[in-house]
């Protein structure tokens, strides 16, 4: 995924492709994804320590694994380098607040806090992604350096792996097994996203003028199903790990139906083809 990024973002005609509204419009979305989430936490979930669990689980979305091989899919490069030049921001906000809501109802003394504070900036600066994204930026910046044709044709073998091993990963970890247990928020949460935050941004996209490959791209960022990773922050940082894999699944599960109908509708009143 770091080698997709890197060459995605040296390769990418920032000229073709940037745009302003669409990178404003997806900004606002993922702000108001968490936020509505964390709305929802306080009126819906009554035991503290699941508000986390829930709201992550209901904003965050997998933007790696599947908004960068569904765009390339369905818009080719073009869709490809709208989704790789969005999701280093997506990273970022997607680690920080993640962090921020599994920390909220915790009863931690002013150290746990303060080492809660700085997993945030650790996790931010040392994820992979956003250091290829930075390398990336870096030698397009310098154009008088020359990246040698044998390291871009490396470096592009290895991305190519990308989409391939995302999806079998995806697959390979998906497990009936953690539907068991309370489901009631597991489904809340997984309707809101899967259905209604996409319904809700493709709308305000679509009355804000943005359509094509950019409108689907937001589609299918916010359609999909909530990252993986999402538990495993929810395990590292002691919250309901039952809760944040049933949404995992549930979303994975859903997303199918919510992709599939949404592009399908956008396709046929002619706002993406």
């Amino acid at each position: 995924m770091p080698a997709l990024i890197f060459k995605q973002l040296y390769d990418v005609d920032f000229g073709n492709v940037y745009n302003s509204e669409f990178m404003i419009l997806g900004l606002l979305f993922l702000a108001a994804s968490f936020a509505i989430s964390w709305i929802l936490s306080l009126v819906l979930v009554k035991d503290k320590s699941k508000r986390g669990a829930f709201a992550q689980g209901t904003a965050r979305g997998n933007f790696t694994i599947i908004s960068l091989p569904v765009s390339q899919i369905l818009f080719g490069e073009t869709g490809l380098g709208i989704a790789a030049m969005f999701l280093p921001l997506a990273v970022i906000i997607n680690n920080s607040l993640s962090v921020v809501f599994l920390s909220i109802g915790k009863d931690e003394d002013g150290a746990d806090k303060k080492k809660a504070a700085l997993g945030i900036v650790k996790s931010i600066v040392t994820n992979p992604l956003v250091i290829a994204m930075v390398i990336a930026l870096a030698f397009r910046g310098m154009s008088f350096i020359t990246i040698p044709e044998f390291v871009k044709t490396g470096v592009t073998y290895v991305s190519n792996l990308t989409m391939p091993l995302a999806l079998l990963s995806m697959g390979a970890g998906f497990s009936f097994d953690k539907l068991k247990g309370r489901l009631k928020l597991a489904i809340i949460a997984s309707v809101f996203k899967t259905f209604v935050f996409p319904l809700i941004y493709c709308t305000v996209s679509i009355l804000c003028g943005l359509t094509g490959e950019y409108l689907g791209v937001i589609f299918i960022m916010f359609s999909g199903p909530t990252s993986v990773s999402s538990y495993v922050m929810a395990d590292g940082m002691n919250a309901d790990t039952e809760l944040a894999g049933q949404i995992v699944v549930l979303t994975s599960i859903l997303s199918a139906f919510s992709m599939f109908l949404g592009l399908t509708i956008l396709n046929s009143l002619k706002y993406i083809s």
